[in-house]
């Protein structure tokens, strides 16, 4: 096949494309290609119209490029050589911009703009371009899309000079390709203000003139007749028909036939002449295409319609049609002309207005009343009561949720959409983003969670986990403004709202009390409601979480006493005795003590410990049993049993060491049971009450707000026969309680032990190693102890060598051995070897107890000299490149049959430890390794191995050993690093550890699926908040706008973190005053900026803003990118959000930009190519959470992984 043209002042035509010529002209090769690219041009023309199939995220995908690698390399050998020296330019042309679509942002804008590409394509007939049908129109439409998403703005020249006429045209050419509808040819025709020529019976011709000073629009009114006539679908319209057919195959030199792939109609083609003709009048066209890509026109896809049929059809809705049968519903103070608007509003469509002006209390009783008037079926509007101002933009974001819950109309984006259904929206609530008076931008998309006397209103880990169309966000909170499906779901929820307005001397409402809205969040969630916040425009309205208060109904409805609902507003509420008795009986063993109440328990042991735990000549004694489960497994950091709603008090015992056992009044005083002063009695905190009973010789403490037994203090017996140990009270003030364990002679006999029982001790000092031996010889046990260490004449004490030694020892036993670990940090100071031996045999009895078959490892709880008894039961979280050891806080006690001690299971435990088989031991130790830069830290090797195989230590509130914490040995090292993969370690509460792993950066997210290290995401954040802050410090006109990735943050929990698996961040630093890029980067080379440590690199951008690239010298990758311009308003940027940490500028047509042109909807976690969140690289502590599946939540756990937080939303 040929096609051919005439160019500007040649007379011979010259061939567009023979399609029978070789590909390979110059250094390609076809062996290079792939099938079918390499089978000949027409072949490729095929090709690339079915790869044009793809939707537009194809073409931005680094697969796509590595795929099409051969013709990146085949672009670059041949892009400087003129494409008349091919059989088939127009193919080598189609060949240089599809590469280009395929290309990212910055080498796009350099061929375009920069190198002249696709210049030879306007002085080619676009007639002959459309007929040849090579996809060219097709790609630079694509690429001129492409070109509207990017960050850095394209200011388009030509269209600034557009009149309001152009713009009126522009927008219903732009409706007609959203809609699929026909081109407007009668508008065009308007627009171009036809007037009628002379014609003759053989020949009519038309005289346009444009308005315009910009052509592009003249241009495509031509372009939009053009196609109408090339289809037969505008006779009418300009009074003309068709009588000829599409030209058949004409001769040209050389023997060669024209054969058109499309057939142009000669008007069409004379039209067309016009519109290039048009176009070349802009005179920047004559360097680069640039112009006809960035304009806000239609260009390429005007030329495009030409050569494909679309049948006649009505353009685009320019506004949505919505349901007449709608309830308006406004209770609140509102403010001047907002009842008027809300009227205009609700007439204009036919609605019902009901509009109470009133202190925000009576709005329950308002909304019931309405209720009984409503229809069932009919969609509902519930406006916030702090609505603070109305706007069209806010009219038609309710249109759209509407239109979105309304069966009978689809809103654009929910069609066939994952997650909708029948083409529409499948919930029962829609909310909106808010905009507050201090315009303040919110995302209101709230997890909300209750349980344990608590409510906590928080954003999703990474804004939310389920979607539903192209823009909206399942939640379990929204705005206050609402739109309900149904009127009748909307009566059946208020209805239970009771009446707020009615007095009630007991609570202390206000006026202004908005207690009912989350009672009606709560009741929503009871009901199990399907709420949505779609995006949209905000509505104006203050964010009613900040100013909800926590009142007494709401706290006895659902049995509160803490409540977060922001950031700024967390409130406690104490419940009072009479709600206490309404909810006394339903006593829930898994339920934590309120914590009101467990406040009060725990003044009143401070207390206690202040009368009888201070020292000298008292002692304020403990058991071990269950009773005092929660006070001994939290480290005395929670008191009161669970379930403690009919409670019994905790009991103490008071104890003269001077005269124990007495009963004498001299000793009673010099306890000071009965000596108590009234100067004493008189600093008695208020919330206690105190009751002496004298026959029994009790102190009992009690809450006087509920008159409930807390604490009880008993004179300690004579026949008590104890050891004690001192238990440290936490919190920064000092106190101590005294541990009593039953005394060896008190105790059950032990069993004499077996044969089977190994002891692995090292270091082994001589000392130590002979007090051993005698034990393990007096129960028949195996003693192993590994060499001991001389430094000069006398013995050292250190761990070198003691994991080979350990390992290899273990590799030697019986595999049903019972093995006794004992910790490198095993003390002698002050050994007693009674008291070992009693640890270790009381641990053995548990292990070899018929009760005792599920317990795999058995902790101890240790003593240290300084640090007094602690349990040492710890949970261990290794995830997302962290590792984190803590106490846990709410365990439940497991009781031990035979001693009723209490017992808890854990990640971790102390450092000496029972295994109940040796080859559960083996198995672990032959994962573990020595690490070269700390002895010590083969434990937390351990601890790992542990973690991972599912294996948990138990350990009871039992005699301790005398050892130190191994966790306070360990360090963060390379080799600890490197094998877990982790860059932050918290061993300790408050001691963090960091080593960064050198080169770990974002290609960890894209290769292997992985949370970007944290290191990495550490540097981002900080980088950005300090940018930020040293910008804006530098002139009060300096303002910081999110942009790409970074402002999907926005709605991705940004006030948490970055996200997760991002590259970078990407930041506009605009001022209001005047900046060259010069002066920007000699700011960079000032001190301040110097101190925090990046490099700024600038380079050529595409747009009008000047690009900064940021890196660390420490980090391969980049971490930011930044876009500079001087001259502008920050009035166009009114908007405020938090950002990792810190505030920037946005604006309404910034956030519309981004989400539905520059990301398309971006409701997907995508990372890498544009694929769904997943992990490759299975098994890896930092995998990102799988949600291949649409249908399924794609979230989190929590936010432990975002950088800054470090401790589990549930912890035991």
């Amino acid at each position: 096949m040929a096609v051919v043209f005439a160019q500007v002042g040649e007379k011979e035509p010259r061939l567009l494309c023979n399609e029978s010529t070789s590909i390979f002209r110059g250094p390609a090769a076809a062996k290079d290609w792939p099938s079918p690219w390499r089978f000949g041009w027409a072949k490729i023309r095929h090709a690339i119209t079915e790869v044009l199939e793809q939707p537009a995220d194809f073409f931005r995908q680094m697969s796509v490029r590595r795929q099409h690698r051969w013709l990146l390399t085949w672009f670059s050998a041949t892009a400087g050589t003129n494409i008349w020296q091919s059989g088939c330019p127009i193919g080598v042309l189609t060949l240089r911009v599809f590469t280009v679509l395929i290309s990212n942002d910055a080498d796009r804008c350099i061929q375009m703009r920069d190198a002249r590409l696709g210049l030879d394509l306007l002085h080619i007939p676009f007639a002959d371009v459309a007929a040849s049908g090579w996809p060219v129109f097709n790609i630079l439409g694509k690429l001129a899309e492409e070109s509207r998403r990017i960050s850095y703005p394209l200011d388009n020249f030509c269209d600034k000079l557009d009149s309001e006429a152009a713009v009126t045209f522009r927008l219903l050419l732009l409706e007609a390709f959203a809609g699929q509808g026909q081109l407007p040819v009668a508008q065009a025709l308007d627009y171009l203000r036809i007037e009628p020529s002379p014609t003759t019976s053989s020949e009519r011709r038309l005289s346009l003139r444009a308005p315009a000073s910009c052509p592009f629009g003249a241009a495509l009114a031509h372009v939009a007749m053009a196609s109408a006539l090339n289809h037969g679908n505008a006779q009418s319209a300009i009074n003309r028909s068709l009588d000829s057919d599409c030209p058949g195959g004409a001769p040209l030199k050389d023997g060669l036939v024209q054969r058109p792939v499309v057939c142009i109609a000669p008007e069409s083609r004379d039209l067309l002449a016009k519109s290039q003709k048009l176009l070349k009048e802009w005179l920047p066209l004559g360097r680069s295409l640039y112009d006809l890509i960035t304009t806000k026109w239609p260009v390429w896809q005007s030329l495009e319609r030409v050569s494909k049929f679309h049948p006649e059809g009505s353009a685009i809705k320019t506004h949505l049609q919505v349901s007449a049968d709608v309830d308006l519903i406004f209770c609140g103070m509102g403010f001047p002309r907002l009842k008027s608007s809300l009227q205009s509003f609700s007439d204009a469509r036919g609605w019902r207005l009901h509009y109470l002006c009133a202190d925000s209390l009576h709005c329950p009783t308002f909304y019931q009343q309405v209720s009984q008037t409503l229809g069932d079926s009919s969609p509902l509007v519930m406006l916030s009561p702090l609505l603070w101002g109305w706007d069209a933009s806010m009219e038609d974001s309710i249109l759209q949720a509407i239109a979105a819950l309304t069966p009978s109309e689809v809103l654009p984006g929910f069609e066939d959409h994952p997650g909708s259904s029948g083409g529409g929206l499948s919930a029962d609530v829609v909310g909106f983003p808010t905009l507050d008076e201090s315009w303040l931008w919110g995302f209101d998309v709230w997890r909300v969670r209750r349980g344990n006397w608590s409510l906590r209103y928080e954003a999703f880990p990474t804004g939310y986990a389920k979607t539903q169309g192209d823009r909206c966000f399942g939640s379990d909170a929204t705005s206050a403004s609402r739109v309900f499906r149904r009127a009748e779901l909307w009566r059946r929820l208020v209805g239970r709202l009771g009446a707020w307005d009615r007095p009630d001397p007991q609570d202390d409402r206000q006026p202004d009390d908005l207690s009912w809205l989350v009672d009606l969040d709560l009741e929503m969630r009871a009901e199990g409601l399907e709420v949505f916040t779609c995006m949209a425009q905000p509505m104006h309205e203050n964010a009613y979480l900040e100013s909800v208060t926590l009142g007494r109904s709401l706290a006895r409805k659902y049995l509160l006493e803490t409540a977060h609902f922001s950031a700024s507003n967390s409130q406690e509420r104490c419940l009072e005795l009479s709600d206490w008795k309404a909810v006394s009986g339903s006593s829930n063993e898994s339920v934590l003590p309120p914590p009101c109440l467990e406040r009060e328990a725990q003044l009143a042991l401070r207390t206690a410990v202040g009368r009888w735990g201070a020292g000298g000549s008292s002692q304020l004694r403990l058991s071990s049993d269950s009773s005092n489960a929660r006070l001994l497994l939290t480290g005395t950091k929670s008191m009161l049993p669970l379930g403690f709603l009919e409670p019994a008090p905790v009991v103490l015992t008071a104890c003269c060491s001077t005269t124990a056992g007495s009963s004498s009044p001299a000793a009673d005083a010099e306890c000071g049971l009965w000596g108590m002063t009234d100067e004493w009695l008189a600093k008695l905190p208020p919330e206690l009450s105190l009751h002496r009973d004298a026959s029994s010789r009790e102190v009992l403490f009690k809450s006087e707000r509920l008159d409930l037994p807390l604490l009880q203090v008993l004179r300690c017996s004579a026949e008590s026969s104890t050891t004690t140990f001192e238990v440290k009270l936490s919190g920064e003030e000092p106190g101590f309680l005294t541990l009593a364990v039953p005394s060896e002679e008190t105790s059950p006999s032990r069993p004499a032990g077996s044969a089977f029982v190994h002891v692995l001790l090292c270091p082994a000092l001589e000392a130590v190693r002979q007090r051993l031996q005698s034990l393990a010889e007096a129960r028949g046990w195996t003693l192993h102890t590994g060499p001991t260490v001389q430094v000069g004449n006398a013995e050292h004490e250190s761990p070198e060598g003691c994991f080979q030694f350990l390992r290899s020892t273990v590799e030697q036993l019986e595999d049903q051995s019972l093995v006794v670990l004992l910790s490198p940090l095993l003390r002698d100071h002050e050994w007693a070897p009674t008291s070992a031996a009693r640890a270790i045999t009381e641990g053995m009895q548990r292990m070899l107890s018929p009760s005792s078959r599920h317990v795999e490892v058995l902790g101890f709880p240790t003593v240290t000299p300084s640090g007094g008894w602690k349990l040492n039961v710890r949970n261990l979280r290794h995830q997302y490149w962290k590792l984190v050891y803590s106490q846990i806080q709410t365990p439940a006690a497991e009781v031990w049959p035979e001693s009723a001690e209490a017992c808890a299971w854990g990640s971790a435990s102390s450092g000496s430890r029972i295994f109940r088989s040796a080859s559960k031991l083996k198995m672990l130790l032959s994962q573990v390794s020595a690490d070269p830069d700390n002895a010590y830290n083969w434990m937390v090797d351990l601890d790992l191995q542990m973690l991972h195989a599912g294996i948990r230590a138990l350990t009871c509130a039992s005699y301790p050993l005398l050892e130190a914490d191994y966790l306070s040995m360990t360090t963060l090292t390379k080799h600890l690093t490197t094998k877990h993969q982790v860059e932050v370690a918290e061993f300790l509460e408050g001691s963090r550890h960091v080593y960064c792993i050198k080169g770990a950066n974002w290609f960890e997210v894209a290769r292997k699926g992985l949370v970007a290290p944290w290191c990495f995401r550490r540097d981002v954040v900080k980088t950005f908040s300090s940018v930020q802050q040293w910008w804006t410090s530098l002139d009060p006109r300096n303002f910081v706008v999110p942009e790409e990735g970074t402002f999907l943050a926005l709605f991705r929990n940004g006030a948490a973190g970055m996200l997760p698996w991002d590259s970078d961040f990407d930041m506009k630093l605009y001022t209001e005053a005047d900046i060259t890029m010069e002066g920007f980067m000699n700011r960079t080379l000032d001190p301040p900026f110097r101190s925090m440590e990046i490099e700024a690199y600038a380079y050529d951008g595409c747009g009008q803003d000047n690009y900064v690239l940021l890196r660390r010298p420490n980090i391969t990758h980049h971490i930011g990118d930044v876009y500079v311009r001087g001259g502008q308003a920050r009035a166009d940027h009114p908007w405020r959000a938090n950002l990792f940490g810190v505030q920037v500028s946005l604006s309404p047509g910034h956030l519309e930009h981004i989400f539905f042109t520059r990301y398309r909807t971006p409701v997907q976690k995508l990372f890498g190519d544009g694929i769904p969140l997943q992990c490759v690289y299975v098994g890896h502590n930092a995998c990102l959470p799988d949600c291949r599946n649409q249908d399924e939540p794609c979230e989190f756990e929590d936010n432990f992984v975002h950088v800054d937080h470090f401790a589990s939303d549930s912890n035991g």
